[in-house]
């Protein structure tokens, strides 16, 4: 049965590159159009400002810029149009303001990102809002339900094979003369500069690593945002005596030249403190780049067994209640010297790669979220006659 769907995220992305390659905006992207084929599907997103206007196959609505205040815009459609179902993308503090709409009969359905344990303490005060939680990885459910949520199967963030697939080697040969990396040893990184990613661990490792390796470079794909790090990148790499050994490219790239670009790395590095997904390692591994990631959160699952995964050192307690992760630098440099030095390891990693992606495909992945909406109250009843104490809406 046709139902009407409203999606709160960020937004819009297209694959033309207008919008942004990684996030919530790139990750909701093909769930709106999966949504689409068989539903009535508005996207109301928070960083759009002006009018409605169709999209693909459904239509982008005006959010809230200031989304962690006000639910206004979302409040509009919900009570004005009393849709079947709203789909959340967010933080978990995102959507409380979500407290000010009356949800009546719409179920809300949360896609939630978990990034650490123990529970975000903003998600645990939603549980008298949310219908349904959808965790992205099988470690966020493992979180909310040892916290006591109970929640649907995972359902992850997916990658479009058009764009990211492994290259064969006169392909990847001219790319990487195209980037001026032939005959470099290539770690790379995609993302934002913001203190969770901890590109500080990031620069130190590869600093370390590339001390004896006259081929190491090290390729940062983020835009230089200064608003949201906690050091200046550049100033630390000339401290480190690094700054003629890395590459960064700030300005915003479409899909295929993101999909060229992941093919030139000989290794993806990510050091974050916390994540909830990664969508870059899913896109690196895609390629058929071995990844080296920080042992913890969302990522992990994407790399353990096929990878390298570094020692936590430390762990440290955020507001939200959830633990925060510092890597082991050395141990990191250790997983990426068992990768550079072995070529025969790099292409087993890189086979292996290719083969568990396969799962995350756009068209292995998106068919979920159609049998989740259409069975959704039956989901729904599955997973609350599992709670300890029935809740309902009053």
């Amino acid at each position: 049965m046709t139902k009407k769907i409203v999606i709160n995220s960020q937004g819009p992305f297209s694959p033309n590159g207008n919008g942004v390659t990684t996030g919530f905006s790139k990750a909701i992207f093909p769930i709106c159009g999966e949504l689409a084929k068989n539903n009535s599907v508005k996207h109301v997103c928070h960083d759009y400002q002006g009018l409605d206007f169709p999209f693909s196959n459904y239509t982008i609505c005006r959010g809230n810029k200031d989304f962690d205040r006000t639910a206004y815009e979302l409040k509009l459609h919900v009570e004005g149009e009393k849709p079947d179902a709203v789909l959340a993308l967010n933080e978990p503090w995102g959507i409380a303001a979500y407290r000010d709409i009356n949800f009546g009969d719409t179920q809300l359905v949360y896609y939630i990102p978990i990034d650490g344990y123990p529970c975000d303490k903003n998600a645990l005060a939603l549980q008298e809002l949310v219908d349904l939680y959808v965790p992205i990885t099988k470690f966020g459910k493992s979180v909310l339900e040892t916290a006591g949520i109970f929640t649907a199967e995972p359902i992850p963030h997916s990658f479009d094979p058009r764009f990211y697939y492994r290259m064969k080697q006169t392909q990847r040969n001219e790319v990487r003369a195209k980037y001026d990396l032939d005959d470099k040893f290539i770690v790379g990184y995609v993302g934002r500069l913001q203190e969770r990613k901890n590109l500080m661990s990031l620069l130190f490792a590869f600093a370390k690593f590339a001390a004896d390796k006259e081929d190491a470079y090290l390729f940062l794909n983020m835009e230089l945002d200064m608003s949201f790090a906690d050091f200046d990148p550049v100033r630390l790499a000339r401290h480190l005596g690094i700054d003629n050994r890395i590459m960064i490219q700030s300005k915003k790239v479409n899909e295929i030249q993101m999909g060229e670009l992941y093919n030139c790395f000989d290794l993806y590095l990510n050091t974050a403190c916390s994540e909830g997904f990664d969508i870059p390692v899913l896109e690196a591994e895609a390629c058929g780049v071995p990844a080296v990631v920080s042992n913890y959160s969302g990522h992990a699952e994407l790399v353990s067994g096929h990878g390298g995964l570094i020692k936590v050192d430390a762990y440290q307690e955020m507001p939200n209640g959830i633990n925060w992760a510092y890597v082991d630098v050395d141990d990191a440099v250790r997983l990426m010297n068992e990768i550079y030095s072995s070529v025969s390891l790099r292409r087993k990693v890189s086979d292996v790669n290719i083969k568990f992606t396969e799962a995350y495909k756009e068209e292995n992945v998106m068919p979920k979220w159609t049998a989740l909406f259409e069975n959704l109250e039956d989901e729904i009843e599955a997973v609350r006659s599992k709670e300890p104490v029935r809740r309902m809406k009053i």
